[in-house]
C-alpha cells in the first residue's frame, strides 16, 4: 500500500509533464502557422504577390485542414483583383469545407467588385436563412439593395440593421444620406439669361418628387418663362410660357427603368407634349439612357419664340466611370423644329466627353469635349431667322470644388472652345456657392459666362444667373 501510494503522485506528475510537452508543441506550431500567416499578408500589402501566394500554396499544403488558410488566400486573391481565380478557388473551398458565412460573405464581396450587385445580393439573402440576426450580413444586405437602386428596400434594410446594432455608425451614415436623397423635396429655383443684344430670358421653376411605391417614382415640374425683346415694337416686347409637366420612372427591374409622362404647356402656342424613355445600367459597361419627346414648345432663339416655334426631340446617351478617376459621357441628339405650318429644319448634333479626377482635395477634374452638329431647312424654304448650319469643335476645362467651412462649398470652372466651321473662340467661366446650413437645406448661387453663344448665329456674350433653394420633407 505504502509503495502504490507512492506511485501515484509520480505517475500523475508524469502525465502532467506530458501534457505540458504536448500543449508546448501545439503551440509552438500554432505560432509557426499563425507567423507563415502574417509574412504571406504583408507581402502582398507590399505589393510583394507572387511571394505571398507562394507562401499560402505552401501554407495550404502543410495545413489541409486549415479554413482560415484558404480563406486568406481567397481574401488575398480578391483584393489583387484576380476575381475569376478567387471564385474558381472558393467553389473548391465550399466543396472541401462545405458552408461558411466568410467565404458566402467573400463571394458577395466578390460579386459585388465585379459590379454585379443582383447576384451578390441573391447569396446573402440566401446566406441569412442560416444567419437571421447577424448585423454584418443585414448591413451587407443593405449596401447591395442600395447599389440594386433599391432605395425603399435598403431604408428598410438599414432599420434593422440598427435594431440589431444601435451604435452601427456605417449604417446610420448610409440611411442619413438615403433619407435626404430619396425623401420628398422641393426645388424653387429662379434663371436669369442675358443674351445681349437686349434680349433675356428669365426662368422660375418649382419641382418636386416622391415614391408612389418601392418601384415608382413620381416628378413634379412647372416652369414660368418670361422672354423680353425691348428693342423691338411694343406689341412684341415679351413672351410668356407656363409648362407643367408631369412624369413618371418605374423601375422594371434593378438595372432596367422606364420613364413616361406629358408636359402641358401655355402662352407661345398651346399644347400637350407626351414623352417616353428607357434607362438601363451595364454596371461596370456604364449607363444608356434613351428618351423621346413630341411637339416640346421651343424658345432657346427669341425668334423661334415670337412663332410660336415647336420641336420634336430624341436623344439618346451614354455614361461609363473607370479606372476610378475616369468618366466618359457621349449623347447623340435629332430635334426637328417646326416654326410655321410649312416651314421646318431639323437639327442632330453629337457631344463627347472625357474627364479626369486630378485630385481629391481640392475636387479637381480635367474635361476635354468634342461636339458636332449639323443644322439645315426642310423643302428648301428661306430660313425665318439666321441658322448655325454647322458646328464642329472641342473644348477644355477645368473644374475645381473645395468645402470652405462645413456649410459652405465652392465651385469654379473654366475653359476654352475652338469651332473649326465657324472659326470662333470663345471663354467660359462659372463659379457657383452651395450653402448648407441645415441637413435638410440648400442654397445655390451660380453665375455662367460665355463669350460666344452658342444658339445665336450671330454670336455675343451670354450670362446666367441661378438662385436655387432645396428643401428635403
Amino acid at each position: 500500500m505504502i509503495r502504490c501510494s507512492r506511485l501515484l503522485p509520480a505517475l500523475a506528475m508524469l502525465l502532467l509533464l506530458c501534457s505540458q510537452a504536448l500543449a508546448q508543441t501545439d503551440a509552438a506550431q500554432y505560432d509557426d502557422r499563425q507567423l507563415a500567416l502574417m509574412e504571406a499578408r504583408i507581402l502582398s500589402r507590399q505589393g510583394r504577390l507572387p511571394e505571398s501566394l507562394a507562401l499560402y500554396e505552401k501554407l495550404r499544403v502543410q495545413y489541409p485542414g486549415d479554413d482560415e488558410v484558404w480563406l486568406d488566400y481567397v481574401e488575398t486573391l480578391s483584393t489583387n483583383d484576380l476575381h475569376e481565380q478567387a471564385i474558381i478557388e472558393l467553389a473548391r473551398f465550399r466543396k472541401k469545407f462545405g458552408p461558411n458565412p466568410r467565404a458566402e460573405r467573400l463571394e458577395t464581396s466578390l460579386y459585388s467588385e465585379l459590379q454585379q450587385p443582383q447576384r451578390a445580393q441573391e447569396l446573402l439573402e440566401k446566406t441569412m436563412r442560416g444567419n437571421p440576426t447577424d448585423p454584418g450580413l443585414w448591413s451587407q444586405l443593405a449596401f447591395m439593395r442600395q447599389a440594386n437602386n433599391d432605395a425603399l428596400g435598403a431604408i428598410q434594410t438599414f432599420n434593422t440593421v440598427l435594431e440589431i446594432d444601435p451604435d452601427n455608425q456605417a449604417a446610420k451614415d448610409a440611411l442619413r444620406s438615403l433619407l435626404l436623397e430619396n425623401k420628398p423635396k422641393l426645388d424653387l429655383q429662379y434663371t436669369y439669361l442675358d443674351q445681349g443684344k437686349n434680349i433675356a430670358t428669365q426662368t422660375q421653376s418649382a419641382a418636386t418628387s416622391v415614391y408612389l411605391t418601392d418601384r415608382t417614382r413620381l416628378f413634379l415640374h412647372y416652369d414660368q418663362v418670361n422672354i423680353f425683346r425691348p428693342d423691338v415694337d411694343p406689341s412684341r416686347v415679351s413672351q410668356d410660357l407656363s409648362m407643367l409637366e408631369l412624369r413618371a420612372d418605374y423601375r422594371v427591374t434593378p438595372q432596367w427603368y422606364l420613364e413616361y409622362g406629358a408636359k402641358t404647356f401655355s402662352g407661345l402656342g398651346d399644347g400637350v407634349s407626351p414623352m417616353l424613355g428607357t434607362r438601363y445600367d451595364y454596371g461596370k459597361f456604364g449607363k444608356v439612357r434613351i428618351a423621346y419627346s413630341y411637339h416640346e414648345p421651343y424658345y432657346d432663339v427669341a425668334d423661334a419664340a415670337e412663332l410660336h416655334a415647336s420641336k420634336d426631340h430624341f436623344i439618346t446617351e451614354y455614361e461609363l466611370s473607370f479606372l476610378e478617376r475616369w468618366r466618359l459621357y457621349s449623347n447623340y441628339e435629332h430635334e426637328v423644329y417646326y416654326l410655321t405650318q410649312h416651314e421646318s429644319y431639323y437639327r442632330w448634333s453629337s457631344t463627347s466627353s472625357l474627364s479626369y479626377k486630378l485630385w481629391s482635395a481640392p475636387e479637381t477634374y480635367l474635361t476635354y469635349t468634342f461636339n458636332a452638329e449639323n443644322s439645315d431647312y426642310r423643302n428648301g424654304y428661306s430660313p425665318a431667322y439666321d441658322l448655325i448650319r454647322r458646328e464642329l469643335g472641342h473644348a477644355g476645362s477645368v473644374t475645381i470644388t473645395q468645402p470652405i467651412t462645413r456649410w459652405l462649398d465652392i465651385t469654379v470652372s473654366g475653359g476654352i472652345q475652338h469651332d473649326y466651321e465657324r472659326k470662333v473662340e470663345a471663354l467660359n467661366a462659372s463659379g457657383k456657392l452651395i450653402l448648407k446650413p441645415m441637413d435638410r437645406l440648400n442654397l445655390e448661387l451660380g453665375y455662367d459666362y460665355t463669350s460666344q453663344s452658342a444658339s445665336n448665329a450671330a454670336g455675343g456674350e451670354n450670362q446666367i444667373y441661378t438662385c436655387r433653394l432645396s428643401w428635403l420633407f
